[in-house]
């Protein structure tokens, strides 16, 4: 969705319902498209294969990719509001309030633990509840 559907809607809403058939390879792009598509920051190339695992400037592109996908996936398995509405996390210490977390994570989620351990420090940090600057010095 974010990373095929969206940019071509975009470029379809932008540059109009002919540049599909750039979008989609049948046909190259005029001047006044490739101008537009640049002014306006539209990519309008073909679809980058995903599955492909090639050359190491495109492995990072496709990582990048798949480790947005795993981030949107946690937030519809596990949303940051209900999971953290199940937990009391007052305890002191990082370590405590993160293995509360993970607990919540793995049981109710059915998250598994690494994917939980990581989720779960994730959502901590954005919500202010991260390790302290000391723990994150013991936490290496």
């Amino acid at each position: 969705m974010i990373d095929y559907w969206q940019p071509r809607e975009k470029a379809i809403s932008k540059l109009g319902s002919g540049i599909v058939e750039v979008i989609d390879g049948t046909r190259s792009p005029t001047v006044g498209e490739r101008v537009s598509a640049l002014l306006g920051s539209i990519p309008i190339g073909l679809h980058t294969n995903l599955m492909e695992r090639g050359l190491q400037d495109e492995a990072s592109e496709v990582w990048s990719i798949e480790n947005r996908a795993d981030r949107i996936a946690l937030v519809l398995l596990a949303p940051p509001e209900t999971v953290l509405s199940l937990v009391n996390l007052d305890a002191p210490a990082f370590e405590e309030r993160q293995a509360t977390l993970n607990t919540v994570l793995c049981a109710q989620f059915g998250l598994p633990e690494v994917i939980a351990t990581s989720y779960s420090r994730s959502l901590l940090t954005k919500i202010g509840k991260g390790p302290s600057w000391v723990e994150s010095i013991r936490l290496r």
